[in-house]
């Protein structure tokens, strides 16, 4: 598992015996590094050093090629790197046109999704700040092929899902939006959440989809229904998690409370079914006598 501790500085960390191994300029400094973003690797590590020509905010490996890697930024747009040749982008994203005033549009690029492909030039989709979905076609040109705009605050985090036809988008207000890539729509939205979404996870194989954020708890939806599964206060800030590839398993306690609470129910419906049905009449008023004028 590797983690990104600054723009410049990045570890890996070894599950097994707690080790780390850090590459890039690590400086000592008085605050310690805030854990930006994670992902899985593979047991071989290779240090390869690229200069992504600006601050970069977001990096993203190809899940098929572990090879290929998306990094952007601030006023620093897509590039897509191929690390067995570091010393130049295999792709470089356009800016838009200037505005109507002639004004640049700024970049900042906040995540990035790549769809899963075995060529060097995949799909890649990307959020940013201004609260802008971009999805790039590298293939057909340099430029994005789509651009939508969703609601008015800064997107901040990205998950592609398992059927790559839609993703799902958090920004800096706790708003997390199903959004669907061929219609360019918004599905729907997944309550609950709180303050800044900074990460968002699909399960590979279950239905499932996990946040986490500035609000300290790690929510776990129902992709399809959007519904809550589970959510767990975890104390600190959260920035990044990932979902391990083990499909869900109810705890001894969820099977223990589960099967005790169906065995209180069978013993309450025969308690219920042994009861004799008592019915009330209720009484008749009487009538009042009026007495009648002669």
């Amino acid at each position: 598992m590797s983690q990104l501790a600054q723009p410049e500085s990045y570890s890996g960390v070894q599950l097994k015996d707690n080790s780390t191994s850090s590459y890039g300029d690590c400086k000592a400094s008085d605050n310690p590094p805030e854990i930006l973003s994670m992902c899985w690797t593979d047991s071989y590590e290779k240090e390869t050093e690229i200069n992504t020509g600006g601050q970069t905010s977001r990096m993203t490996v190809n899940p098929l090629n572990p090879m290929l890697v998306a990094t952007g930024g601030k006023q620093n747009n897509l590039k897509l790197w191929d690390l067995s040749k570091p010393k130049e982008p295999v792709f470089k994203a356009k800016n838009m046109p200037n505005d109507s005033l002639g004004l640049q549009v700024p970049v900042w690029i906040t995540n990035i999704a790549i769809l899963p492909c075995n060529h060097q030039q995949p799909e890649i989709i990307t959020v940013s700040k201004y609260h802008k979905i971009q999805v790039y076609d590298p293939r057909a040109q340099r430029r994005p092929v789509s651009v939508t705009e969703l609601g008015n605050s800064p997107l901040l985090s990205l998950a592609l899902e398992p059927e790559q036809r839609r993703v799902i988008v958090g920004d800096n207000k706790g708003t997390m939006t199903l959004f669907d890539l061929k219609s360019k729509r918004p599905v729907g939205n997944f309550k609950g959440c709180t303050g800044s979404i900074r990460s968002i996870a699909c399960h590979p194989s279950e239905n499932a989809i996990a946040a986490c954020g500035l609000d300290r708890h790690l929510r776990v939806f129902d992709l399809e229904s959007r519904q809550p599964r589970y959510k767990f206060y975890l104390k600190s800030k959260l920035n990044s998690l990932l979902f391990h590839s083990q499909s869900f398993k109810k705890s001894k306690r969820e099977r223990g409370t589960t099967a005790e609470n169906d065995d209180n129910d069978s013993e309450l419906s025969d308690v219920w079914d042994e009861l004799e049905v008592i019915e009330d009449s209720l009484p008749q008023k009487k009538k009042k006598k009026t007495k009648s004028s002669n």
